[in-house]
């Protein structure tokens, strides 16, 4: 049986200055773009982040995705020697997977569709984010 993950349960701070996790997100997301693409985004890479940010909003993941982002960067920045996987499965078909550094796998490079992350448009099931970690090290971020 497949656990399913409530990201309700998830106790995220959002600076005051937004007003909800999404609008964090997307600034986080939009302030990537400018990082990982110092020439600019194809337009399919842009309208790409805008469907992938719809479908996060949609679904109530904005929570999820910042709170796992920030859990692997802060620990590559804690831990000098923590090693995390490039991301694998369906993890790496999520443009804002890479943008926020939790993959290192560009989805748009590879041809990888969103939708095999995302499942069917009925789903609502938060899809599973693969933390390939040191396992010497997986105590750190789990407990």
């Amino acid at each position: 049986m497949e656990e399913t993950f409530e990201t309700n349960a998830l106790h995220y701070h959002i600076p005051e200055c937004y007003k909800d996790e999404y609008e964090y997100l997307t600034v986080r997301v939009q302030s990537a773009i400018s990082e990982k693409f110092p020439h600019g985004m194809s337009a399919i890479g842009t309208e790409r982040v805008k469907e992938e940010l719809a479908v996060i909003k949609e679904r109530g993941w904005s929570k999820y995705f910042l709170f796992v982002g920030d859990l692997l960067n802060l620990s590559r920045e804690v831990y000098e020697e923590f090693l995390s996987g490039p991301g694998r499965g369906r993890t790496s078909c999520s443009l804002v997977c890479y943008l926020l550094d939790i993959t290192s796998v560009d989805p748009l490079k590879f041809g990888l569709p969103f939708s095999k992350f995302a499942g069917n448009a009925d789903s609502q099931r938060t899809p599973p984010i693969a933390l390939d970690v040191d396992c010497s090290k997986y105590d750190i971020i789990a407990g």
